[in-house]
C-alpha cells in the first residue's frame, strides 16, 4: 500500500510557511536569540505567540504547547472555511508527544512534575481541543522523537483493517479514510536548564544545539495512484548505554529487508542536532547498512537547519522526504531513523510508488 499526505500545515520556530519550511536546508539560515534569566543571549528559534510571557519562568511546557496548537489550528480553520470541510471530522487523530510517563499520578511533591504525565496532558488536550477527539480511534504516542515510526505502525494496521471489539465472534472491520497526525513540542521552558548544561550556542561557545519548537498537522491516506510506500517499520527500546546496540539491530533489519534487491538506500534521515550523544549511536552502527547503501548515499540531519524540534522532528522529516520524492529529488530507498531522549528508537524504510502507467516493465 502507498500513501499520500494532504492538508499539511507547519508552525516552526524558524518558519511558518509550509513551502519555505520544507526548503530550510536550501535557504539562507536565519539567526535569532533568546535572553536567559541572567541576561545572556543564546541562539534559538521560537515562535511568536500572541500572549507570550516576557520571561521564561512564567507558564509551563504544557501551556506553551497549547498556545502553539491554537495558532496551528487557526491556520487549519482557515483552510476549512475555504473548502467547507474539516479533515479530521471522519479520521482518527494520532498525537505525537514528548516522552511522558504512562504511570498513574503519585502524590506530587513538586507541582511541575505533574506536567510530565500523560494523564495530565491527555486530560488538558481533550478539554482544550475537543474537536480533535471526535473519533474513537484517536491515540497518543508519547515517545518523543521516536513517536512517528510507532504511530506509522499503528496507522498501517488501522488502514489495513482494524477489528473493533464487541463486533461479534469475528469482530467487524472499521474502515477509516485515513489518519490525521499532530506533532507538537517546545524547548522554550528548558532554555535555562540547557544553558546550565552548556549545550547552547552563545557568544563564548559556537557549538551546541539550537532549541526550537513547533507544531505540524497532516493527513495520511491510502493513495489511488502514486504515493509513498512504507517498506519496513521497526522499533527498539534500549537504555542510554545500549543505544548503539538498538540502532544496530534496526539497521540490520534494513539490510535483511533489502538483501538480494537491486534497489539500494540512496538517502538517510538520521538524528543530529549539534549534540554528539545524539549522533554517536548511529555512527557506531553505520557499518550494518553497508550492504544496502548506494555508493553516494546522502544524509540529512534536519535539526541542524530547523533547530531542535523534539518529537516534531519525525513528522517534519516525513514531510521533507515526501516532498523530495514528489519533486524527484529523492529516488530509490530512503531510511528514516528517529531516537528519543532516553529510551526509544524507531525506523522507517520508504520508497516511491508510481502509477502503473509510469512504472517500468520488469
Amino acid at each position: 500500500m502507498s500513501y499520500i499526505l494532504e492538508h499539511s500545515h507547519i508552525l516552526l520556530g524558524g518558519e511558518t510557511d509550509l513551502d519555505k519550511a520544507l526548503l530550510l536546508d536550501k535557504l539562507p539560515a536565519k539567526t535569532s536569540y533568546s535572553k536567559l534569566e541572567y541576561g545572556q543571549q543564546v541562539v534559538s528559534a521560537f515562535c511568536s505567540l500572541p500572549d507570550e510571557a516576557p520571561i521564561l519562568t512564567v507558564g509551563n511546557k504544557l501551556e506553551r504547547i497549547e498556545g502553539l496548537l491554537m495558532q496551528l489550528l487557526a491556520k487549519i480553520s482557515k483552510e476549512n472555511q475555504d473548502s467547507g470541510t474539516s479533515p479530521y471530522n471522519q479520521m482518527p487523530v494520532f498525537w505525537l508527544l514528548p516522552e511522558l510517563s504512562h504511570q498513574p499520578l503519585p502524590n506530587q511533591e513538586k507541582p511541575d512534575e505533574e506536567n510530565q504525565h500523560l494523564l495530565v496532558w491527555g486530560g488538558r488536550l481533550k478539554k482544550t481541543f475537543p474537536s480533535l477527539f471526535n473519533h474513537e480511534l484517536s491515540q497518543f504516542f508519547p515517545f518523543g522523537r521516536a513517536a512517528l515510526p510507532m504511530a506509522l505502525t499503528s496507522m498501517a494496521e488501522l488502514l489495513n483493517g482494524h477489528v473493533v471489539e464487541g463486533g461479534g465472534e469475528s469482530g467487524t472491520k472499521a474502515k477509516v479514510p485515513g489518519v490525521c497526525f499532530i506533532a507538537v513540542d517546545s524547548l522554550y521552558h528548558e532554555l535555562n536548564a540547557l544553558a546550565r548544561e552548556k549545550q547552547l550556542i552563545t557568544a563564548e561557545c559556537d557549538s551546541g544545539i539550537v532549541p526550537s519548537e513547533g507544531a505540524i498537522f497532516t493527513c495520511i491516506k491510502p493513495a489511488n495512484q502514486q504515493g509513498i510506500a512504507i517498506d519496513l517499520l521497526a522499533q527498539e527500546s534500549t537504555s542510554i548505554h545500549q543505544r548503539s546496540l538498538g540502532v544496530e539491530s534496526l539497521f540490520l533489519k534494513v539490510s535483511q529487508e533489502l538483501a538480494g534487491q537491486e534497489e539500494k538506500v540512496t538517502h538517510l534521515y538520521l538524528p543530529g542536532n549539534g549534540d554528539e550523544t545524539l549522533s554517536q549511536p548511529w555512527l557506531d552502527a553505520y557499518l550494518r547498512l553497508a550492504p544496502c547503501l548506494e555508493e553516494r548515499a546522502s544524509i540529512t540531519q534536519s535539526a541542524l537547519f530547523t533547530g531542535e524540534l523534539g518529537c516534531v522532528t519525525g513528522l517534519y522529516n516525513l514531510l521533507h522526504l515526501y516532498n523530495g520524492f514528489e519533486q524527484q529529488e529523492l529516488v530509490g530507498k530512503v531510511v528514516q531513523l528517529e531516537q528519543s531522549q532516553s529510551l526509544y528508537q524507531g525506523l522507517a524504510l520508504y520508497s516511491w510508488q508510481e502509477t502503473e502507467s509510469n512504472q517500468q516493465p520488469s
